[in-house]
């Protein structure tokens, strides 16, 4: 996922299911995130609820991951994308815990 996420042009936000649901919630929100690809046990242990705004990817679905199986897997050219994709674009997005 990461890979293709990247190969995309996109950028990831990586979430800790640990965090409190709140802490989640404000992440997803103040980053613009607009999917989350997760499995059941994982988003069932952070309780996070609220993907109102959100499409979500779970990896246990089997229609879900039979949708993803079928996207072309070779490179992606500059010409199919909006823009060029450039070393100086936004990879992923961290949240630290405002002590650094």
């Amino acid at each position: 996922a990461l890979l293709a996420i990247l190969k995309a042009g996109a950028a990831y936000l990586p979430l800790d299911p640990d965090y409190p649901a709140q802490r989640l919630s404000f992440m997803l929100s103040d980053s613009g995130a607009a999917h989350v690809i997760t499995n059941r046990s994982t988003l069932a242990h952070c309780e996070l609820t609220d993907f109102a705004n959100l499409g979500l990817i779970d990896l246990d679905h089997p229609e879900q991951v039979a949708l993803l199986e079928g996207y072309e897997t070779s490179t992606i050219a500059n010409s199919e994308r909006i823009r060029p994709l450039l070393p100086e674009h936004l990879a992923y997005v961290i949240y630290t815990s405002g002590s650094t």
